[in-house]
């Protein structure tokens, strides 16, 4: 089996325990902002389950942070360098795979565009409708 500390999974779990514990907040009170069990997010600090989309977004609203801030891999304590606009595209592209069945789409994108660039809700939409329009064009 694999060590989940030392996988994605670890990682994430490792930032979001010590975002919260930073915050001075416990377990209890970041779940019950993120409408979330106690138990699930016991689940996500020890790496041993992944957050949905939907969960990373509560998440980073109950701990008033962004979400590259909690999937943010380190090494050594310092954050990886920032991705590139064409791995960001691809990574939005992913995303929008995932999520292309949901009706709110381009919220869901702009959420993400705007935890992951750290810019305001309008440019959000903006690279979101980008990506949208591309994808159409393709179709």
């Amino acid at each position: 089996m694999t060590d989940m500390d030392s996988t994605a999974g670890g990682a994430f779990g490792r930032n979001i325990s010590a975002i919260r514990e930073a915050k001075g907040m416990t377990q209890e009170e970041v779940a019950k902002r993120a409408g979330l069990d106690q138990a699930h997010l016991s689940h996500f600090e020890r790496g041993a389950r992944k957050p949905s989309l939907e969960n990373l977004v509560k998440l980073s609203m109950a701990l008033g942070c962004p979400i590259d801030d909690m999937v943010s891999p380190m090494i050594n304590g310092q954050s990886l360098p920032e991705p590139t606009s064409d791995r960001l595209i691809a990574a939005l592209e992913r995303i929008a795979d995932a999520l292309e069945a949901q009706p709110t789409l381009r919220d869901q994108m702009a959420i993400v565009i705007a935890s992951v660039g750290r810019c305001p809700f309008s440019q959000a939409y903006d690279q979101a409708d980008k990506v949208l329009a591309t994808r159409q064009k393709e179709d």
